[in-house]
């Protein structure tokens, strides 16, 4: 049922864009942009994969050195490919999850739950630059709208956080999770491994404050990528308004609507775009932009989903 809503759902952001683009018109736009931003952007867009897994290296404790750098690369260009064709990011999430829970055969659990913990930091420092950019933006229309929508979020995610690892709030989980019949047990495993993991932030919180750099370093890379776009096609925003537009884009896109956040992304960007006076059709275009650097490298992923399996031994014996 939820697979025929998301379909839907898609159907309904085709349709809407079709009647918004001509595309005779905008398959022509994409002839302006030169080879250079392509490549530049490439680079770029391989480098933002890079720092993702180290990102999620760092996060993990991994405690018996199972995994290298490059298995969390191949975890998350898997998942990016995945993400193709499942709802939002989670899709790509879940996915790396049935991996590692398939090919680890230590601290799974730890594992499991670090993918959590990564994706909140890619939110929440989003929110934190897309913050920045409109205290930076003062000239900016609608710029009270987005600090107020901005700092919303940020409030709202902060709060969320806070309750997830207050004490009494798990002790209470815990109790109620122990009550369920089959599943109960396995719940209460989970928070008490979530319990150990905030215990291991809190005495290397260090490692939070790297995970949270590498994330800005991650965001500003799509950042660029989109402003190198953006002035390709004549979209002469500046730097900071676009990374607003693209902060919300990537947290619109973060809800799974839509599989990959096809059609929601790019009405996103026909939106935010159009209140400063761009076309449906320049929007679209740099949208899809955007989206075909992300392609690129999901599609590199495709290989790694039936080559590359490393067993949950392996790394074990080359350690001993």
């Amino acid at each position: 049922m939820i697979l025929i809503v998301r379909f839907t759902g898609l159907l309904i952001c085709l349709l809407i864009i079709t009647r918004l683009v001509d595309w005779n018109t905008l398959l022509p736009v994409f002839s302006q942009i030169p080879v250079w931003v392509l490549f530049f952007s490439l680079i770029l867009g391989f480098l933002r994969f890079v720092l993702s897994a180290l990102r999620w290296q760092v996060l993990n404790p991994d405690p018996g050195g199972e995994l290298r750098t490059r298995d969390y690369l191949r975890y998350l260009l898997i998942g990016a490919f995945f993400s193709l064709i499942l709802p939002g990011q989670l899709g790509g999430d879940l996915i790396r999850s049935v991996y590692i829970a398939r090919e680890c055969s230590e601290h799974k659990v730890s594992h499991l739950l670090t993918i959590g913990v990564d994706r909140i930091i890619g939110l929440f420092s989003i929110i934190v630059l897309g913050t920045v950019a409109c205290i930076l933006s003062p000239q900016l229309a609608n710029q009270k709208e987005y600090l107020l929508t901005f700092s919303v979020m940020l409030l709202f995610f902060v709060g969320c956080c806070f309750v997830s690892v207050n004490q009494y709030f798990n002790e209470r989980l815990t109790r109620l999770f122990a009550r369920i019949p089959w599943a109960g047990s396995r719940l209460v495993h989970v928070l008490k491994h979530w319990s150990q993991l905030f215990g291991f932030y809190k005495s290397a919180r260090i490692r939070l404050v790297e995970a949270f750099c590498l994330s800005l370093g991650v965001h500003q890379m799509t950042f660029i990528i989109v402003y190198l776009f953006s002035t390709a096609l004549h979209i002469d925003l500046g730097f900071w308004p676009v990374c607003i537009i693209t902060s919300l884009s990537v947290l619109i896109t973060s809800v799974p609507i839509s599989f990959g956040g096809l059609g929601v992304r790019e009405l996103s960007f026909v939106y935010l775009l159009g209140l400063y006076g761009v076309s449906a059709d320049s929007a679209i275009a740099l949208s899809l932009c955007q989206f075909g650097i992300l392609v690129v490298f999901s599609l590199a992923g495709a290989p790694f989903v039936w080559y590359g399996r490393r067993s949950g031994g392996t790394r074990r014996a080359e350690n001993s």
